[in-house]
């Protein structure tokens, strides 16, 4: 697959139609999240899932940066950044969640664990607008190519209408 056509593709532009029949509209916690995704606090970065497309194999979720991030006293003090190495952990928890609905083929969280995922691969990576306290952001992610072994995905954070973060990562499926 040619990753640098799709990073052209969606660096001005959504991964995930919002318009889409297929798109279910939901609204799952933190609480629900720690259901399906072993990260805890202070290495959680999802505030929550609000939307699913199992047809098309994408995810949406939300994401407040609190100005009392305690990262905000050592990265760029006097003018505080979100790290983007946090940004790329927050597209892969998201794609974590994805991974277990699409693989359970369900919108439904079950009672049968977390997921068990590694990312392996970033294979490029665009950091186009900076994340800064009190923003509040979209997190979308979608399935290029899975197999037995392995969940590829693209990745966005989505700062107002534009495309703050693009990503295009691997994942090793542990399972």
């Amino acid at each position: 697959m040619d990753y640098s056509s799709l990073i052209k593709q969606y660096k001005k532009k959504s991964i995930i139609d919002f318009d889409s029949s297929s798109f279910e509209k939901v609204n799952y916690k933190k609480s629900d999240i720690y259901k399906i995704i072993p990260n805890r606090e202070p290495f959680f970065f999802i505030d929550e899932i609000t939307g699913i497309d199992l047809v098309n194999k994408c995810i949406v979720g939300k994401k407040y940066i609190n100005k009392n991030d305690p990262i905000f006293k050592g990265h760029f003090p006097g003018f505080p950044v979100y790290p983007g190495v946090l940004q790329l952990e927050m597209i892969s928890e998201i794609f974590c969640c994805l991974y277990y609905f699409v693989s359970k083929n369900t919108i439904k969280i079950l009672d049968n664990g977390p997921v068990n995922l590694r990312a392996t691969r970033m294979h490029d990576a665009l950091l186009q607008y900076g994340l800064f306290p009190n923003d509040e952001v979209l997190i979308a992610t979608k399935v290029l190519e899975n197999n037995d072994l392995t969940f590829t995905g693209i990745g966005q954070i989505i700062k107002g209408k534009d495309i703050a973060v693009l990503v295009i990562g691997e994942f090793y499926i542990i399972e």
